[in-house]
């Protein structure tokens, strides 16, 4: 069992300050919330640009394959020249 020592306690006399309290965690609350929200949603971006499901990376992707076919093409021709 674990036992917490509080060494310094302030009665809170004001009920208003309680319910700014309660306001101020809640804003955390929620802003923590929406910073985990960008934070999935980037690294899914990353993770779907890393794993080629990203559309502008797959059509650079498929551009650039097609640019390496023709290359080949163009070396082979040379070859036999």
């Amino acid at each position: 069992m674990q036992y917490i020592q509080i060494t310094e306690c302030r009665f809170i006399d004001e009920i208003d300050e309680v319910k700014r309290f309660d306001v101020a965690t809640n804003f955390c609350i929620r802003r923590k919330n929406e910073i985990d929200n960008v934070n999935i949603n980037l690294n899914q971006k990353i993770k779907n640009y890393v794993d080629g499901e990203d559309q502008y990376y797959r059509e650079i992707q498929v551009k650039s394959e097609e640019l390496h076919s023709l290359v080949l093409d163009g070396s082979k021709l040379l070859e036999v020249r």
